[in-house]
């Protein structure tokens, strides 16, 4: 892939041929990415267990615009707000249990989002080393890692909301990531799909970039970070080495 750089106060100069990428100055040795919408494009699958549900349990019509809103939440935030649109007191435990079932037939299915896969498999062969940050449960991810362990085997650590006390926007998961990484902030980008996520990387210190999905591509995302607008785009700027 050419070499390129990225026009922004963050990335100016972004990268530089070798085994590592190079940011003002820092060696580049880690990417960390977010899960849902980054990684693999469940967002939709999420969405549509939830609006099924709510239109059969409360006849309440909830639209992509209102999920929009949610994406990246902890689950207590989310299912406040959603009492709030509802009008009435959401039965978790149920709703929980219609979103489990459609991530438990869905994820296994999932492929990862186009130029990941790249992304990964580059990065791992020159050494760089990968981590997750989501604030999902470690059960929902395994419904695709459990069916997908190649992938898995990829990533040097995996932080989900059971390992933090603060999900995002809150830096927790990040900071626990790249610690566990033997990284500094300096050291490490973070992809991340939504303002929700990308805030948390950003207050953890981490210049990031967005990888918006069809869900997240029209929110307002934090002046700070790099937007993607498309795959071609994403891997060549952050993969722009001769390997």
């Amino acid at each position: 892939v050419e070499m390129s750089y990225l026009h922004d106060s963050n990335f100016d100069t972004f990268l530089e041929i070798g085994r590592s990428h190079v940011m003002e100055g820092k060696m580049i040795k880690g990417i960390v990415f977010d899960f849902d919408g980054t990684l693999v494009d469940s967002e939709n699958f999420v969405y549509e267990a939830i609006h099924d549900f709510l239109y059969q349990e409360y006849d309440y019509n909830y639209t992509q615009e209102v999920y929009q809103l949610s994406i990246g939440q902890v689950e207590g935030n989310f299912i406040k707000d959603l009492e709030r649109k509802v009008g009435r007191e959401i039965n978790q435990i149920k709703l929980n249990e219609a979103i489990k079932l459609a991530q438990s037939l869905g994820y296994r299915n999932l492929s990862l989002r186009p130029g990941i896969e790249d992304i990964l498999m580059q990065s791992k062969q020159n050494g760089l080393k990968l981590g997750v940050v989501s604030n999902s449960s470690i059960e929902d991810l395994n419904f695709f890692f459990n069916y997908h362990s190649e992938v898995r085997k990829i990533f040097d650590t995996v932080i989900t909301i059971e390992d933090v006390i603060k999900g995002k926007p809150a830096p927790d998961g990040y900071l626990s990531c790249i610690s566990k990484l033997g990284l500094t902030p300096e050291e490490v980008i973070a992809i991340e799909d939504s303002p929700t996520g990308a805030s948390a990387a950003l207050n953890a210190g981490i210049p990031t970039m967005i990888y918006p999905n069809k869900l997240t591509e029209k929110m307002k995302f934090p002046a700070e970070g790099k937007i993607i607008d498309n795959v071609k785009e994403l891997t060549s700027k952050l993969l722009c080495l001769n390997y």
